[in-house]
């Protein structure tokens, strides 16, 4: 059974090294394996921002903010493109 959770009921916070994210289950082995292995790194190599989503103190889910250009055409001229990825446990 799915429990619903209401917007009012979430607190996102920024992912800092006092977080632990060891207990974090979702389906998706990848998205386990990402927040675990990668995403702190990767925050520290400015390639994405990691956002946790908890509820009543227990870590139910991760945001992934992620910054790329991409060359449009032979112009040469590059667009900024956000990327976001939910991952709920």
């Amino acid at each position: 059974m799915v429990t619903r959770l209401s917007y009012n009921e979430l607190k996102i916070v920024s992912y800092t090294q006092r977080h632990d994210v060891s207990h974090f289950e979702s389906k998706t082995a990848d998205l386990n394996s990402f927040l675990k292995d990668d995403a702190f790194e990767n925050q520290e190599e400015l390639i994405s921002k990691t956002y946790l989503c908890c509820h009543s103190d227990q870590l139910v889910g991760y945001i992934i903010g992620l910054h790329n250009t991409k060359n449009l055409g032979r112009s040469n001229v590059k667009k900024e493109i956000n990327l976001a990825d939910v991952c709920l446990g």
